[in-house]
């Protein structure tokens, strides 16, 4: 069995499942990680308009 797997905090959005999936990567909630994962794809910083986003504005 040499599928790559990724543990990724749930829920995954849209667009980091859809990358992860492109890079061949059949996603796991992070939850059930072993103690000595390390992830292979670090998450790119977030361009959206999150909330701490809009507190800075106010």
């Amino acid at each position: 069995m040499d599928e790559k797997v990724v543990y990724e905090k749930h829920p995954v959005t849209a667009e980091r499942k859809a990358e992860l999936r492109q890079k061949g990567y059949k996603i796991i909630d992070a939850k059930f990680a072993p103690d000595d994962y390390k992830h292979p794809e670090p998450i790119k910083a977030a361009k959206s308009g999150g909330a701490s986003q809009k507190a800075e504005q106010e």
